[in-house]
């Protein structure tokens, strides 16, 4: 898995990698609760580049999956944190090389302060993957 290619990018047999037609693929998945996800959704219908996205709902609800093309990755997920900042997050599961957006949604401040502070308990020295789920 190389740094910024997203998180879990285990695909060895190079299904993930193209559409059926043979364009290179990106894929999202959102997480937050049931309830929320209708509202989430919605926020995908605001952005002409997700017209050709394809959504599934997975884990009693509990995820969206996006599959889209590279150039529709950014206005997506840009959109997707949007709706979500309040009420779950995002993870940009897999991104072809030319597109790079982050993996993680960045948490808010104090969160992000706690999350570091855990770190630097078990990693005092910082060696191992410094900023790699939130760049500095």
């Amino acid at each position: 898995n190389e740094a910024g290619n997203g998180a879990g990018n285990n695909d060895s047999d190079g299904r993930l990698e193209r559409h059926s037609h043979g364009d290179p693929i990106a894929l999202v998945r959102v997480s937050a609760t049931p309830t929320e996800m209708p509202r989430i959704a919605a926020a995908l219908e605001t952005i002409p580049e997700a017209h050709e996205a394809r959504t599934l709902l997975d884990c009693a609800g509990h995820w969206l999956w996006v599959r889209c093309t590279p150039h529709a990755l950014p206005p997506i997920v840009a959109a997707l944190r949007a709706a979500t900042a309040d009420a779950g997050h995002v993870t940009v599961v897999h991104q072809p090389a030319e597109v790079e957006v982050p993996a993680f949604t960045r948490p808010p401040a104090p969160l992000l302060a706690i999350q570091r502070q855990i770190q630097r308990g078990f990693d005092p020295n910082g060696v191992l993957a410094p900023n790699r789920m939130y760049p500095a």
